[in-house]
């Protein structure tokens, strides 16, 4: 994370979660103050190993050596990554700046795995993010745009 100091001086800094709560919480702010609704969209549920290329070496009959031979997330495994860093985080949000939070795991998650496929689409093109298609697939299953409509706030 890269915070703009009050002299607008730069700094790097990955390890102060209290920082980056403030920085966020004055975003928020200033969009409010300009008439705009805000949301805040979680990112969607992670690997340890490059989901992507899982993917494709399965669609082309190629051994999944070290990973998931399902190209499936544990969802322990995801929860145990980020969930102890992220939980406090969000709990601010949703307190201190009454922000609705929303998440993709309800849509991905279910019985111990998180889906990486819908309907033979690949949805990660790594080990965090979307495909183009993928995220078109997993909007459209959650019905994420309306929700957002609803909630924002």
């Amino acid at each position: 994370i890269v915070y703009r100091n009050p002299d607008g001086s730069l700094t790097k800094d990955k390890s102060d979660p209290e920082r980056i709560y403030e920085a966020f919480a004055r975003t928020v702010t200033l969009l409010r103050k300009h008439g705009l609704r805000v949301v805040f969209v979680l990112a969607p549920p992670s690997a340890s190993y490059d989901v992507g290329r899982c993917l494709a070496r399965r669609f082309n009959d190629m051994p999944t050596l070290g990973t998931a031979g399902d190209c499936e997330i544990d969802e322990a495994e995801f929860a145990s990554r980020t969930h102890v860093r992220l939980d406090a985080f969000v709990a601010e949000l949703r307190q201190k700046l009454n922000l609705t939070v929303l998440g993709f795991e309800d849509t991905l998650c279910h019985s111990g795995k998180c889906m990486t496929r819908i309907n033979g689409i690949p949805l990660y093109r790594d080990a965090v993010h979307f495909t183009i298609e993928g995220g078109r697939a997993v909007i459209h299953r959650s019905g994420l745009l309306d929700e957002i409509d609803r909630k924002a706030n």
